[in-house]
Parts: structure tokens; sequence; C-alpha cells
């Protein structure tokens, strides 16, 4: 089995206000983050900035490959989401990289950020709570209409 492992992307980091508070990592193959997982998170940072990153602690983590997905969806129990989940008690979110580098047809990357915001701005595991509050800011999910909004560019 390949070995996962979390890395703390200090490089990545972005000395700005917005960020302040905010912690992110990487789930990685073989202890090597490669210029995907560095895409990714960049894009995940893009669409915090565009969006408003909590104003409170939070740790943000990619898994950069299928792998690492499915070992974190099995060990959370969380094997119901397609993209990200957030656990509120841990004030984390986990976000599966590759739907922000190559996002499903109606889910793009603003919209699976601002659903996982709405999690924690409602401080809710409800569905509805965080759907109701990413629609407040023009993002529905299973429509492409708020790919005007995200700052990453969409696929041809």
């Amino acid at each position: 089995m390949t070995r996962l492992t979390v890395l703390l992307l200090l490089a990545l980091s972005v000395a700005s206000p917005i960020f302040a508070q905010q912690s992110f990592s990487v789930i990685v193959d073989n202890n090597s983050v490669t210029d995907s997982c560095v895409k990714q998170m960049t894009i995940l940072k893009t669409e915090l900035a565009a969006i408003g990153a909590p104003s409170k602690p939070w740790r943000w983590i990619v898994a950069c490959s299928e792998l690492a997905w499915t070992d974190i969806v099995s060990k959370a129990g969380a094997a119901d989401t397609c993209c990200a989940f957030t656990l509120l008690d841990k004030r984390c979110t986990f976000v599966r990289g590759v739907r922000l580098a190559d996002p499903l047809p109606a889910i793009t990357p603003g919209y699976i950020v601002a659903h996982e915001l709405g999690h924690i701005a409602t401080n809710s595991t409800k569905e509805k709570d965080a759907n109701e509050w990413a629609k407040a800011r023009g993002y529905r999910w299973g429509h492409a209409d708020d790919s005007h909004r995200s700052t990453v560019p969409s696929r041809p």
C-alpha cells in the first residue's frame, strides 16, 4: 500500500490578512508534492480569497490523489461526498483536489468552496444550510451559472 503523507505547505502560503487564521496542508502519495497538487492548492486559495475565508482559525486539507481521497473518506466515514467535507468540531475541511483542477460539469471549484464555507458560517452539518449560504452568494449546485464568479478558468 502506498504511504500517504500530510505536508504543511508553507511554501504555498500567501502573506495575506485573508489567510491569517487559515492553515493549509496536502495529503500526497510517496512524500511527493506534484505540480498538480500545487495547482489544486492554488485553486483552493484563489476561491477562498474570492469568496472570503472564515474569520476563525481553520485548517484546509487537499487530498492530492484519488488514493488519498479514498483513504480520508473511509477514515472519516464521509462516503456520501464527491468533492469535500467539513468537520466542524475539528475546524477542518477536506477537499478532493481533482475536483478543483478537473471539476465535474456543474460543480465548479467556487461552488465546492462556497458550500463548505456555508457549513462553517452557519455552524451546521446540514446540507440545506450550506447550500442556502452558498446560493445567497451566487453559487448553486447543479448549475454552471456560478462559473462567472470563479476566478479559475473553466474547461473548454
